[in-house]
């Protein structure tokens, strides 16, 4: 079944679109960065980044949404729904890499998808206000949005190996359908909340906590670095696709992209041999 973002819009075109975008203004060069002032990994902190692009509306998918989107309705609080897959999602993926840097990066990515739309909530506020909202709707998600991710990736592959990212996508639909989206929404919001609030994770030895408090005063610096790239990409990714009013600062970045010497439009943004090619315009 094919999951829509918007009217008309499939949510493999936009996911793909954001990709682009940010692999175009930021990329090899910003993770660099981040990882740097994180004193990670560049490939784990790209890893990350680049699920937050490619996840950051699967919460779009729950099917009380896609009823709505048919008939041109909003999707209030998705983001708390993306939110709680990407970092499900991530956390399974970077098992292997230890449970500091593993929930450094799951938390980071999630806050980036919690906070990417330019109204901003507190996300303490999104959390509550957005669970009291899901849970009065109901639903689960709709499983179409594995293949719907599969095909982003698949158009994206130049810009992502995003194989292990999507096994652990899968995964995580399938405990959502299992135990149930509200069961994990709760979960979440807890251990979120812990985590924004300092206090190491449950998994996250004792051993660690000298290791987990310097990460995670590095991580509150780096946050911005996680949010911003996100929230323009998604913006500028609507308005390519949809139309409607650019502001100042979006046009300033519009341009930057288009003058500069890698970015969406050429090298960074040509589509994989063989995948759909997208008009942005």
């Amino acid at each position: 079944m094919v999951i829509y973002s918007y009217r008309g819009e499939r949510l493999a075109e936009h996911s793909y679109l954001v990709l682009r975008l940010y692999c175009g203004a930021f990329g090899a060069a910003h993770e660099k960065l981040v990882a740097k002032r994180l004193n990670m990994n560049p490939e784990l902190v790209a890893k990350a980044l680049r699920t937050a692009c490619l996840l950051h509306d699967t919460g779009k998918a729950l099917t009380k949404f896609q009823e709505g989107v048919k008939r041109g309705g909003g999707m209030r609080f998705h983001e708390v729904v993306s939110a709680l897959l990407v970092y499900d999602t991530l956390s399974l993926a970077l098992f292997g890499e230890g449970p500091v840097v593993r929930h450094a990066l799951s938390f980071a990515a999630a806050y980036a998808v919690l906070q990417h739309h330019q109204a901003m909530r507190g996300f303490r506020e999104a959390l509550h206000s957005g669970l009291a909202h899901l849970l009065r709707l109901g639903g689960g998600i709709d499983g179409g949005v594995v293949e719907e991710v599969k095909l982003a990736a698949r158009m994206a592959e130049h810009l992502f190996d995003a194989g292990g990212v999507l096994e652990a996508f899968e995964r995580s639909v399938e405990r959502a359908s299992r135990e149930g989206l509200c069961t994990m929404l709760q979960e979440f919001m807890t251990t979120f909340t812990n985590i924004a609030s300092g206090h190491a994770p449950a998994s996250v030895a004792l051993g660690r906590s000298s290791e987990w408090a310097a990460t995670w005063g590095r991580l509150q610096t780096a946050l911005p670095l996680f949010s911003a790239p996100l929230q323009l990409c998604d913006y500028l990714a609507a308005y390519l696709a949809r139309g409607g009013r650019l502001r100042a600062l979006h046009r300033e970045a519009l341009l930057l992209l288009r003058n500069a010497s890698r970015n969406l439009f050429n090298s960074a943004g040509a589509p994989a041999s063989g995948a759909p090619a997208l008009n942005p315009y």
